[in-house]
């Protein structure tokens, strides 16, 4: 019983270790480069200067706007920021990690968060299906308050997680969520054999 018990605690050791080790390095990878941080600035201008809501709004809907939903390179390869703006499209995952990165340039910490559709036969386990019906959001951390970052639709106002899911339920998707994992529909940003946990 005290092999099981050691052999149970050392399992639950190394899994927190590697999943602290894991966060860091996604956290080291996602951090804007300098040379990405150039391109985003040369591309958002003024709009990287956030001092409220109303300008983590603009941002936002200036990216909806202006990358449009479209697939710009294999799913299996790296995101990168810069084919993103100069083809000035991509997916919700495309949106998802140009955004974070801006927040994170500006002092802002910010989560991942995977959305499936819950369906009769889904679990945990489902987020490695690319065909699970599937979207990536994010939240950004404003005054003391998780605020969500839609990636496919304009926003008129913060809303947390709570709400926004409550409201996507009105719409008819039963939305299930994984905080703090960025997907792209089965497939992980870079490299595609870690998790993005961060």
């Amino acid at each position: 019983m005290k092999k099981i018990l050691i052999t149970i605690l050392t399992c639950v050791a190394f899994s927190l270790l590697t999943f602290k080790l894991v966060k860091t390095i996604n956290k080291a990878i996602i951090k804007p480069s300098k040379s990405e941080q150039e391109l985003l600035n040369n591309f958002f201008g003024d709009l990287m200067n956030i001092k409220d809501s109303s300008d983590i709004l603009k941002l936002q809907n200036f990216t909806v706007e202006n990358i449009i939903h479209k697939q710009i390179q294999d799913e299996n390869s790296e995101i990168i920021v810069d084919s993103i703006l100069s083809k000035r499209a991509g997916f919700c995952y495309d949106r998802s990690l140009l955004l974070q990165k801006i927040f994170l340039s500006k002092g802002y910490v910010v989560r991942p968060i995977y959305l499936y559709l819950n369906k009769n036969n889904s679990s945990i386990t489902s987020f490695f299906d690319k065909n699970l019906q599937s979207h990536s959001i994010f939240e950004i951390l404003y005054k003391d308050e998780w605020y969500v970052v839609q990636t496919n639709t304009k926003q008129t106002k913060m809303k947390t997680l709570e709400e926004y899911l409550v409201e996507k339920k009105r719409e008819g998707s039963d939305f299930r969520y994984i905080m703090h994992l960025s997907n792209r529909n089965g497939k992980f940003i870079y490299p595609s054999w870690i998790p993005d946990i961060y």
